[in-house]
């Protein structure tokens, strides 16, 4: 599983990370951040999007309960025995992921 806090287009670094997925040919999922709702789906194919509305910018006070919304639904992701591994993209979700779990 691959976790990103922003939007599939704000993260081209993934592409490397799915590229070496591919090549070994592993079976995978991506968690992104659909800040602005652009998708309608919330499943398409190996790709799960999170829509809540949360620009960028503007006060980080106002979208704490937006961001641990967000971490929620990766901690349930994350309860299906179906993942190996998991490589968080940013810092954000891996620090609301740790503090999740200690």
């Amino acid at each position: 599983m691959l976790i990103s806090m922003y939007p599939k287009d704000e993260v081209p670094y993934a592409e490397s990370y799915l590229k070496v997925i591919n090549n070994e040919k592993k079976n995978y999922r991506i968690i992104y951040w659909n800040r602005s709702e652009t998708k309608d789906n919330k499943f398409l194919d190996k790709e799960i999007y999170f829509n809540l509305r949360c620009p960028n910018g503007g006060s980080k006070i106002k979208k704490i309960f937006k961001i641990f919304s967000y971490a929620r639904f990766i901690r349930k992701e994350l309860k299906k025995p179906i993942y190996d591994k998991v490589v968080v993209l940013t810092t954000v979700p891996g620090i609301l992921l740790w503090i999740g779990y200690t």
